[in-house]
């Protein structure tokens, strides 16, 4: 990989350490093992909960989500 481009993402975890394990320990806490399938969620609450932590993180990072 590009030395430059490896310093960058050495330097944006530094800078970045706290909210990155705090957004990890946000998506490990919840329950997403497959459950029964509802509307909206195919593979149960737990997995729909974690799709949706997932993309509320992508969002918050600017990127674009639907």
């Amino acid at each position: 990989m590009d030395q430059g481009l490896n310093q960058k993402i050495d330097a944006y975890i530094a800078e970045n350490k706290e909210q990155l394990l705090q957004d990890i320990a946000a998506l490990v806490a919840i329950d997403s093992v497959e459950g029964t399938p509802e509307e909206g969620a195919p593979f149960g609450k737990g997995p729909r909960a974690a799709l949706d932590k997932t993309l509320e993180l992508a969002a918050g990072m600017g990127l674009a989500t639907r």
